[in-house]
């Protein structure tokens, strides 16, 4: 359960993703940048600890890249794309979404099983300035087949 101050980081984060959409949707332009939507939850970090996975951050992060993908026209013409709204809600509703640990592809899997929300506990991104960084990492898509979930390699947390 989320408290009140991951709920209004949550907020501010719901809020971004939102702008951030509008900016690409506006000037068709992706800004290499990314951001923090909330910290990484204790059920992430307490199996990451005990299975010896290692989280590069904190904090959970998305690019403006992402975002544009994951929402892009082709991929809602074949109703695959995570719809602006889902994702942006997705800070403050992954409390209440299961979380899997997808042992093949070594990240974690947000999901209400309609949606599932990726998260790479350590990718390598690179600023617009700077040295490359290692962050924990979000990626969207739609859920295509519930029973994959069953699946030997993922691990309900």
């Amino acid at each position: 359960m989320a408290n009140k101050t991951e709920i209004e980081q949550g907020i501010i984060a719901c809020n971004l993703i939102k702008a951030v959409y509008e900016s690409i949707r506006i000037h068709e332009a992706i800004n290499p940048q990314f951001f923090a939507i909330g910290k990484i939850e204790n059920r992430m970090s307490e199996y990451a600890k005990s299975n010896g996975i290692k989280l590069a951050t904190r904090e959970i992060y998305i690019s403006y890249k992402q975002i544009a993908h994951a929402t892009r026209t082709q991929k809602q013409h074949v109703h695959k794309a995570v719809s602006i709204e889902k994702l942006q809600i997705f800070p403050l509703e992954r409390f209440n979404m299961d979380l899997y640990y997808d042992s093949l592809k070594k990240n974690f899997v947000y999901t209400n099983y309609k949606e599932k929300y990726i998260i790479d506990p350590d990718r390598e991104l690179r600023e617009i300035i700077g040295k490359p960084r290692k962050v924990a990492f979000v990626t969207a898509s739609i859920v295509e087949d519930v029973t994959n979930f069953r699946m030997r390699q993922y691990k309900k947390i």
